[in-house]
């Protein structure tokens, strides 16, 4: 099993490294119980050993995909609107992919078929290529200091923020 983005603390003891740590993009791999793989090391009955990049994407064979969705929770769409009225401007700042920021943007109602505006990722941030983040109303795929460079934008601009 490799670990996706995403994956719950809840879940992760469920797959370990050598280290103790859950990795990602061909860093370490769990799996099967040790007593299938001669020689692999092994961590709370799971075998684990390292993986370069090169192995991890060589002999792959799809074999079924898993998805969750989480829909938004009871009432997020109405507290939305509810501030909009009050002249509030929600934005979302997540580190998501855009995708998903741009579908959860859309089931909550801060980007609308009349209002489609657009989703800037974090990396568009640091590549200086927004102008003025309180033109914006949804960003993804952005780390904590990006969160918070966008909130101190929107400060220094005169506004109240609040997460």
């Amino acid at each position: 099993m490799l670990r996706g983005h995403g994956l719950r603390p809840s879940v992760q003891h469920l797959c370990y490294t050598a280290e103790g740590a859950v990795r990602w993009r061909g860093r370490h791999a769990c799996g099967s119980p040790a007593s299938d793989h001669d020689g692999a090391g092994t961590q709370d009955g799971l075998m684990t050993h390292r993986l370069a990049d090169a192995e991890v994407e060589a002999g792959l064979r799809l074999v079924g995909l898993a998805a969750v969705v989480g829909p938004p929770k009871a009432g997020a769409v109405g507290t939305l609107a509810d501030r909009r009225a009050a002249g509030i401007t929600p934005v979302l700042i997540t580190g998501d992919h855009p995708a998903t920021a741009s579908a959860i943007a859309g089931r909550v109602g801060l980007l609308t078929e009349a209002d489609p505006g657009e989703v800037v990722t974090g990396r568009a941030l640091a590549a200086g290529e927004v102008p003025d983040v309180t033109d914006v109303r949804v960003f993804a795929q952005t780390d904590p200091k990006q969160k918070l460079d966008i909130v101190q934008a929107w400060r220094a601009r005169g506004h109240v923020t609040a997460m």
